[in-house]
């Protein structure tokens, strides 16, 4: 049972056993519980089922995500310690490095002409455990960059990166008019190169 229930349950409770049998008009009493259980709290202007979602709901989901994502962050502070005390250039690995080298990707090798009208969002990197056994992962972090268009268009470029901090896989799509392009990078005799490509 979450807390607002209870919290609802405990008031209502409380209101039976302060005023049941006492001068109140039993109209306002229950009008009055029936207006705390229906959530007075108001509505998100959200639905689900046909429902609409209470703000008490969505506060209850927000700090939900809010202690995740705090967990997560703590979680990747420690990886990237981890990574780097085990021999990984974790340094190397940062935001501009990640926009440069996805920008080099795209352009250079899928022809995504990204041009300096798109925008770059902040670059998503997620570092990656070490193995069960405590060593260097062939893939030390996964690496995200978007580049948007003023028409709607997009760049996206999804990137894994070695422990000396190179891109040796990528997953480039490019979104034009609603339709996706996809191009498979994969390290070809030590060179990244286009493993395959096509309409999504």
């Amino acid at each position: 049972m979450g807390f607002f229930k209870e919290a609802r349950n405990a008031f209502v409770t409380a209101w039976h056993e302060e005023f049941d049998g006492k001068d109140v008009k039993k109209e306002f009493r229950d009008a009055f519980i029936e207006g705390w259980e229906n959530g007075w709290s108001g509505g998100s202007g959200i639905y689900e089922n046909g429902r609409e979602v209470s703000n008490a709901e969505m506060e209850r989901r927000r700090r939900a995500h809010d202690e995740q994502e705090a967990a997560y962050m703590r979680e990747q502070v420690e990886t990237r310690r981890a990574l780097a005390d085990a021999g990984a250039n974790v340094e190397a690995i940062d935001a501009a490095r990640v926009l440069a080298g996805a920008r080099d990707i795209a352009d250079g090798l899928c022809r995504a002409r990204i041009g300096e009208a798109a925008k770059p969002c902040e670059p998503l990197i997620d570092w990656r455990p070490l193995t069960k056994t405590g060593k260097l992962p062939k893939c030390v972090t996964r690496a995200t960059a978007v580049w948007d268009r003023p028409n709607g268009d997009s760049v996206i470029v999804h990137m894994g990166y070695t422990a000396d901090a190179r891109p040796y896989t990528a997953d480039v799509h490019i979104w034009t008019a609603g339709e996706r392009y996809s191009y498979k990078i994969r390290t070809v005799d030590g060179e990244l190169a286009v493993a395959g490509e096509g309409p999504a």
